[in-house]
């Protein structure tokens, strides 16, 4: 008898542990139906605290360094931004190693490199984090060679002032290139490397913002 009481009292614990188990998990299931809702940010909030990331913000630097870069190499040279997509199309390694032979180009490539794989490790869905925030009408998909070196073209960032969520997007468009580019530092001819370089910086495949 003793012994029934204490199988007794153990099955009531028993029955108790599960229907309290049970209880939590319902009201768990509830929180987390409810969470997205209730921590959904703002397109102010998300841009305000993008715009304050020291790896966001170092980011956006190395990008502009390499960017500066391309772009006094081909005014030295009095090219369009056509003449020198034909130059790395045509891979011209003389003429590109006699354009940025004496710049600091490939340590730009390699600091940004390493600031764009940080970016992406902290923010692995910006693309469309911030393409969500652009009507659909506004982006232009595409792969098109042409399309290379896309900052050459001043017209692409006329009226995007700089941090806004146009700009963020097109910014979030030049994110598909640069995904490698470690290994253009193993080429043996320098003005491979520059092409390499210079391809990994600025691919073809991406989309672009046509309105801000």
């Amino acid at each position: 008898m003793k012994n029934l009481k204490l199988n007794l009292r153990s099955l009531g614990l028993i029955v108790l542990l599960f229907i309290g188990y049970s209880t939590i998990s319902c009201n768990k299931d509830e929180v987390d139906e409810i969470n997205p809702e209730e921590t959904k940010i703002s397109e102010e909030e998300f841009f305000n605290s993008l715009n304050n990331d020291p790896i966001a913000l170092n980011y956006i630097n190395a990008t502009e360094k390499v960017e500066q870069t391309i772009k006094n190499a081909v005014k030295a040279k009095n090219l369009t931004p056509n003449e020198f997509r034909e130059i790395y199309q045509s891979k011209n390694y003389d003429m590109l190693e006699e354009m940025f032979g004496n710049t600091n180009f490939l340590n730009e490539f390699e600091e940004h490199r390493i600031a764009k794989e940080l970016f992406n490790q902290k923010y692995p869905n910006f693309q469309n984090d911030v393409l969500s925030f652009i009507p659909e009408d506004q982006i232009v998909y595409g792969n098109n060679s042409s399309k290379r070196f896309k900052f050459l073209d001043e017209n692409i960032a006329k009226g995007c002032k700089k941090f806004s969520r146009g700009w963020w997007a097109m910014r979030s468009c030049q994110l598909v290139c640069a995904t490698g580019g470690g290994a253009c530092f193993l080429l043996p001819v320098p003005g491979a490397r520059i092409a390499c370089a210079a391809g990994a910086f600025s691919c073809a495949t991406g989309c672009e913002v046509i309105f801000c």
